[in-house]
């Protein structure tokens, strides 16, 4: 992977790890991990086949962080679910936003 990707769990996928990402990096692992589950309890994915979610966030997004966590302890749910979470502030996300 290039220097401004960070992988955590092989299926989190950070790019870049600057900004909101890299201030939620701790709490990004806890929920991956499975730790302190709140914002998807109750909540069952789809844990059927591989699936990838792609999250687009910015420095200066105020629900973003929110979102990350989401996708996070989604993916904590199910091993089948792959997250990319791309930082706009610092890069050119793969699809118009």
């Amino acid at each position: 992977m290039s220097g401004c990707v960070e992988s955590i769990g092989n299926r989190v996928f950070l790019i870049p790890p600057k900004g909101v990402l890299e201030k939620l990096r701790n709490i990004i692992l806890a929920r991956f991990s499975g730790g302190e589950r709140k914002l998807v309890e109750g909540l069952e994915a789809p844990c059927y086949r591989p699936m990838l979610i792609e999250l687009v966030v910015d420095d200066t997004c105020e629900v973003c962080p929110y979102a990350v966590e989401f996708v996070a302890e989604l993916a904590a749910s199910c091993n089948l679910i792959t997250v990319k979470i791309y930082n706009m502030s610092y890069v050119e996300p793969p699809f118009f936003v």
